[in-house]
């Protein structure tokens, strides 16, 4: 078993020759980790590390003299377990980690963008093929990492759908969703351009300040694919359906979309206007 030195410049070399992640990406995942070697230590095997080294790595986020966000400790935390999973999945060096850095809940709140925000989200960007990122991902309820890794097919019906064949996390069964015709071509622009994640997290946050809608934590990417559960719940999908179409593993994950705020279905119906 290797050192949580060697295991990690190992992972970092992986993270800067993949075309899957920008210089961006791995400078945050080369700071979050140096950190955490600091802390742990390097001569430490990767299966020697235990509940004390993590009670030791939560204690140094929630410094006083840090200041960190809860916002700010998930992103240090998602980067180690990141590399963890990497370590366990794709390296085979260690079979489970004796302890687990749990998300932080910063807002229980589901995210919403309306149909009209979502319009004047698109109105406010120029890259055209950011805009193709932003209806996927709103109108298909696809992840930020899922969009470059889909292929075109049809069901059992014949209807188009979209087969994703990675998502984040652990490996999934593979999924599809559905996509309407006029998407189709958005979809071959994103396939074609295979933008960086970095570069759509920056974009949207851009066209979200641009077009006077933003706030931090909210207006994230990740809340077009928020946006799109919540619509089609208050369509009346069923948890079922809705959570087959996420990739939930659990109803219990995709029901807070149905049990949003009634204000919010309101608001839904008054401003809806699917172009789609």
């Amino acid at each position: 078993t290797p050192t949580l030195t060697e295991s990690v410049s190992e992972y970092l070399g992986f993270i800067s020759k993949s075309a899957n992640y920008s210089k961006h990406t791995y400078v945050i995942k080369s700071n979050a980790l140096s950190t955490f070697v600091d802390l742990v230590g390097g001569k430490v095997k990767l299966n020697e590390l235990n509940k004390d080294d993590k009670n030791k790595y939560l204690k140094f986020l929630s410094s006083v003299d840090l200041n960190y966000s809860d916002a700010t400790k998930n992103i240090k935390m998602r980067q180690v377990t990141a590399f963890l999973n990497w370590c366990i999945k794709e390296m085979d060096w260690i079979d489970k980690m004796p302890f687990r850095l749990e998300q932080i809940a910063t807002n229980n709140e589901v995210k919403l963008i309306t149909p009209n925000e979502f319009e004047n989200i698109l109105a406010n960007e120029s890259n055209e093929v950011l805009k193709s990122y932003y209806k996927l991902a709103y109108y298909c309820g696809l992840r930020r990492c899922e969009i470059n890794h889909t292929e075109l097919t049809k069901d059992r019906n014949g209807d188009d759908v979209l087969l994703i064949t990675k998502t984040k996390g652990k490996p999934k069964k593979k999924r599809d969703v559905p996509i309407k015709s006029g998407l189709i071509k958005d979809w071959q622009i994103c396939k074609t351009a295979m933008y960086y994640n970095d570069r759509l997290t920056k974009g949207f946050k851009r066209a979200c300040v641009k077009a006077g809608i933003y706030e931090p934590h909210q207006t994230t990417f990740h809340a077009l694919r928020h946006s799109f559960a919540t619509i089609q719940a208050s369509r009346g999908v069923s948890i079922n359906e809705l959570a087959k179409m996420m990739g939930h593993t659990e109803t219990r994950t995709t029901e807070r979309y149905a049990d949003a705020d009634r204000d919010m279905y309101v608001k839904l119906r008054k401003k809806e206007n699917d172009p789609c």
